[in-house]
């Protein structure tokens, strides 16, 4: 080769090394420049060139690509640290799957329902135990749980039973699991629900009654007289008030990062509203029109956000959502009695939990 051609090569020479390093670690080709027997000539011929630049095979252990992101045209050199750093924010965190049973129990404590629950148990065990021993008797034994008369010895404590099991159910119906199972979303559909609150125009209304108290005399089963004082209500009045503007000032409202956190988040909605003095005389006016009408009063504000529920339960992937997860699975552990304890740590346990408060801004007349 002549100088200027020697140059060349060199270059193409360079200039293939360079690329071979990053994108065929475990072999390089022979240059298209020139042959293999020519080259060598060349690098003996020329003594501006060091013997250092002669390239060795690279092992495949030395560099190591992985792809990042959705992208298939990104790598990352995992031995440069600035690679790495570059593209570490590519790689998307999933979601949490849970905060733990002890954490969950801790913040869903579930009285009623504990205390309803091991009544139900307690009850059964017990008129197991019971029935055991009332057959164990013959006609020579006169304990108290033997005789015929024994209040276990037949079907009447079947009669609290289910009271107590119909308490049960009611729990269940009023409890806040129902109802943020009978709500649940994906967090696109989350935030839109949101968003229509945020915008949603507020109503407002002031209700009051007037009642007295009167003593009543009554027999009871065994025919001695009682009294008791029963609530008389004389009048009920509804006043709406009228709003000309309003503005949502609610803060920290609920994003996507913030539902994201956990793979199912439970979040708790609340609603305020502050007013002008407008709201003020007119709640005062109202309360002394209608004071005198009886001896006690009460006086109702009823503040009303179109579609608002006060809980929702979201969800970031619906392929993630465990299997017994869903309402009609809840339905049947609390007809069953004994999972459903069980069931609602477990769901206690899954999910993470997020408050929010939709406060509106409002200017009356």
């Amino acid at each position: 080769c002549k100088t200027r051609e020697k140059r060349r090569c060199h270059k193409c020479i360079d200039s293939q090394h360079s690329l071979k390093t990053k994108t065929e670690p475990s072999f390089l080709m022979s240059s298209p420049c020139v042959p293999d027997n020519e080259l060598a000539k060349g690098f003996e011929a020329n003594h501006d060139v060091e013997r250092d630049m002669v390239v060795s095979p690279i092992a495949e252990a030395d560099i190591v690509v992985t792809p990042i992101g959705p992208d298939p045209l990104t790598w990352v050199d995992s031995n440069d640290p600035e690679s790495v750093r570059e593209n570490s924010t590519k790689v998307e965190e999933l979601p949490k799957k849970g905060v733990g049973c002890m954490h969950g129990c801790l913040r869903d404590v579930h009285c009623r329902h504990i205390f309803l629950y091991f009544g139900i148990i307690a009850f059964i065990v017990v008129w197991i135990i019971k029935r055991q021993q009332h057959a164990s008797c013959d006609e020579t034994d006169w304990r108290s749980h033997c005789g015929y008369d024994s209040f276990w010895s037949g079907g009447l404590p079947a009669i609290p039973l289910v009271v107590v099991y119909l308490l049960f159910l009611l729990e269940f119906t009023c409890s806040s699991t129902n109802q943020y199972l009978r709500k649940t979303e994906s967090i696109p559909d989350a935030l839109a629900f949101f968003d229509k609150l945020y915008r949603t125009k507020p109503t407002l209304s002031l209700s009051m009654e007037c009642y007295h108290y009167r003593t009543v005399t009554y027999e009871d089963s065994k025919g001695r007289k009682r009294t008791k004082r029963e609530k008389v209500t004389t009048w009920r009045g509804t006043e709406h008030v009228t709003i000309v503007a309003w503005e949502d000032v609610t803060s920290h409202r609920l994003d996507q990062p913030r539902l994201s956190e956990y793979q199912l988040t439970k979040v708790r909605i609340s609603k305020v509203f502050t007013a002008d003095k407008n709201y003020e005389r007119q709640k005062a006016s109202f309360v002394n029109q209608n004071r005198h009408r009886d001896t006690h009063y009460n006086l109702f504000v009823n503040f009303n956000v179109k579609g608002f529920c006060p809980r929702l339960l979201t969800y970031v992937h619906y392929d993630g959502i465990p299997y017994l997860f869903g309402w009609d699975v809840v339905v049947l552990c609390h007809l069953l009695v004994i999972p459903a304890l069980p069931y609602r740590i477990w769901l206690s346990s899954i999910s993470g939990k997020q408050d929010t408060t939709i406060h509106k801004k409002l200017q009356t007349r």
